[in-house]
């Protein structure tokens, strides 16, 4: 974007119909912080730096090549089974040229249980969006011969289920694994409606060394993982 009215030309119909903009706006953790009401400056925030909502769980921008919203949840937020216990999981932080969060890196453990949820509002309705973990795979990892069973869970009570190997995947980067593809209706930005997903595992293998940076939600049409490699800060 390079002028002011290019800017509102595109903002104003994301405001006033399909996108819930106002609706995504007021859940911002740092109110003063967005660039509202100029357009040019907001649209600049949302497409490169994008704001932070519901308590720094979540990173929302919007893609204005596709012309779609754009989640990264953190894995703060997740629900994942003995996270807390360091005899399974340990949390480290870590940094890239995108974005730093605490991340929980698998030790050791036969019960991966791992399920999230996010506001249906925030996702842009009627296109084709994907979930994925964002993950990577360590030196030390093994135990994942049984594929993982993956499962998503729309506002209207559709769910699809499918599983994903791990194996030959890459050591070493983060990679998109894919949880679900979904598509919402347009149920209006005031509805309480949840995405609801989960990857499972419970078979007698220990598996043991995937990080998990977090969770994203993209239109499948744009970009997505770069692909970068394990910096700590």
């Amino acid at each position: 974007m390079t002028t002011e009215a290019e800017a509102k030309q595109h903002l104003v119909k994301k405001l006033e119909y399909d996108h819930c903009l106002e609706t995504i706006l007021a859940l911002a953790d740092d109110q003063a912080g967005v660039e509202w009401p100029t357009f040019l400056p907001l649209c600049n925030q949302l497409s490169q730096r994008g704001i932070s909502l519901c308590n720094g769980t979540i990173k929302f921008r919007i893609n204005l090549e596709t012309n779609t919203n754009r989640l990264f949840i953190l894995p703060k937020i997740l629900t994942i089974f003995g996270v807390n216990d360091p005899r399974y999981w340990k949390w480290i932080y870590i940094t890239d040229h995108i974005t730093s969060v605490d991340a929980p890196q698998l030790i050791a453990i036969q019960k991966l249980d791992i399920r999230g949820a996010f506001s249906a509002p925030l996702v842009t309705p009627k296109v084709l969006n994907v979930l994925s973990l964002l993950v990577l795979l360590t030196e030390n990892t093994g135990g994942w011969q049984t594929p993982l069973n993956v499962t998503i869970t729309t506002p209207d009570g559709s769910t699809r289920q499918s599983q994903v190997s791990l194996a030959r995947k890459p050591i070493g980067i983060f990679f998109e694994l894919t949880v679900g593809e979904f598509t919402l209706n347009d149920d209006g930005c005031n509805s309480t409606g949840l995405v609801k997903f989960s990857v499972t595992e419970y078979s007698n293998y220990e598996k043991r060394g995937m990080l998990i940076k977090g969770c994203i939600v993209r239109a499948k049409f744009s970009l997505g993982c770069t692909n970068p490699t394990l910096d700590r800060a």
